[in-house]
């Protein structure tokens, strides 16, 4: 994936990018995703994915870097659907510990919440966790510890898990699509552990409650206009 030529809207520099993935049944997780989303697999198995990292530098496009938005963490609790014939993301919950950003990626009809995160990090480490029990939400409560060990050498599912510049999401009747660009990640391996609580429980067989665990390099992500491509 490569940075797309365009009218991009907004801008951020990723780091201490991690990912926990587990491999999930489809049957277990298609009631969370709407119509007229289907799940995309590999070798006919769903995966849900946690992926946190620091945002900095966000801003808006012609607005001049000094006047970039503070930096703050996110965790997207993701999983990948089919739209038609297009491959993407589908956030089930995104979590930042910034009040500010929560409210501005609601506006579009993204699924943030805002959560006060423990965080302790280093060059290549990272232990990030939150007590505070959200009501009614995918996770209540989450418990990660990630080292970055040497380069990954990705194979296919690890490209399949993490190349992806759709994002889709419903919008009351509306069906939106919106685009992220950047270049192709840089996978690293990873010793840690991820926990989770809440409605994802139920849906991660205890047998796979350790993840696959790997770390991305820092990037440049730039983020595109929203598209409603449909309604439902």
């Amino acid at each position: 994936m490569t940075c797309k030529q365009g009218y991009w809207f907004g801008q951020q520099q990723w780091s201490h990018v991690f990912f926990a993935h587990w491999p999930v049944s489809k049957y277990s997780l298609q009631p969370y995703i709407p119509y007229p989303f289907q799940l995309d697999t590999f070798n006919n198995t769903a995966w849900l994915t946690i992926v946190a990292f620091q945002a900095s530098a966000s801003r808006l496009r012609f607005v001049p870097r000094l006047l970039s938005f503070r930096p703050f963490w996110q965790i997207n609790i993701r999983t990948y659907i089919r739209f038609g014939k297009e491959r993407g993301i589908y956030f089930l919950t995104l979590y930042s510990n910034d009040q500010a950003a929560v409210m501005l990626g609601k506006i579009p009809g993204l699924p943030y919440c805002y959560v006060p995160m423990g965080i302790t990090q280093n060059e290549n480490s990272l232990l990030l966790k939150s007590e505070l029990t959200v009501q009614k939400n995918f996770v209540s409560s989450f418990d990660f510890m990630f080292q970055r060990q040497k380069k990954l050498s990705a194979n296919d599912l690890h490209q399949w898990l993490t190349n992806r510049d759709k994002v889709y999401f419903k919008r009351r009747n509306k069906i939106i699509k919106g685009t992220l660009a950047h270049e192709s990640w840089r996978l690293y391996r990873v010793t840690g552990y991820g926990k989770l609580d809440g409605i994802v429980n139920t849906i991660i067989p205890v047998e796979n409650n350790q993840p696959l665990l790997m770390a991305g390099d820092r990037k440049k992500a730039f983020l595109y206009p929203f598209e409603r491509i449909g309604y439902v």
